[in-house]
């Protein structure tokens, strides 16, 4: 393992035992592992990261406070386990020592249907989210910058200016003006109570 940190934590280096990492801090750096490809430009100002586990890939970006981004990947086999997918194209994939010893499984492809999950912000003027089974939620003026599931749960119709929302059934509702106009549509047409 080679490694150089002069002056540390400004400007290092660091590469053997599947990983490598690169940096002048603040202005750049990279780690790149077996599982795990990240990277900063002008922390903390934009960061992109993608790591693979054994089940799933998660991709991240943010920019600033003001947008955020969050992808899941994985491929769900025939037996109803889930794998991650290849490693995306252009990534060179570093030795991994603990495969040899058994200590960790190498990532190869699996056949199966491709499983995705997806959240989005644009902060404050909106954020989108997708569930693997088709749910959608998108809302208008969000306030909260980051997931606050309970703080959105109390606080989202007074911060809401429009929101839209699809379950797995196809049933959808809307509401507009910090929830004072609803409205909700089942699956097949007909309107709810």
């Amino acid at each position: 393992m080679e490694e150089i940190q002069a002056p540390w934590p400004f400007l290092g280096y660091e590469k053997g035992d599947g990983l490598e990492v690169r940096k002048l801090w603040p202005i750049w750096g990279e780690r790149k592992s077996n599982d795990l490809r990240d990277k900063f430009v002008l922390w903390p100002l934009y960061r992109r990261s993608i790591q693979h586990e054994q089940t799933a890939e998660h991709r991240w970006h943010n920019v600033g406070l003001l947008f955020s981004s969050q992808l899941d990947r994985w491929v769900e086999g025939s037996d109803g386990k889930r794998y991650p997918p290849p490693w995306p194209d252009g990534f060179r994939r570093l030795p991994d020592p603990r495969v040899p010893l058994g200590l960790h499984e190498s990532w190869e492809t699996r056949a199966g249907e491709v499983r995705t999950r997806r959240w989005t912000q644009l902060w404050p003027l909106f954020h989108y989210q997708r569930d693997e089974h088709g749910a959608k939620r998108f809302q208008m003026l969000s306030l909260f910058p980051r997931r606050a599931a309970a703080a959105d749960a109390l606080w989202r119709p007074f911060l809401t200016l429009y929101r839209y929302e699809r379950d797995t059934t196809g049933q959808k509702r809307e509401s507009l003006a910090f929830g004072l106009i609803r409205h909700a549509r089942r699956a097949e047409g007909g309107e709810l109570p």
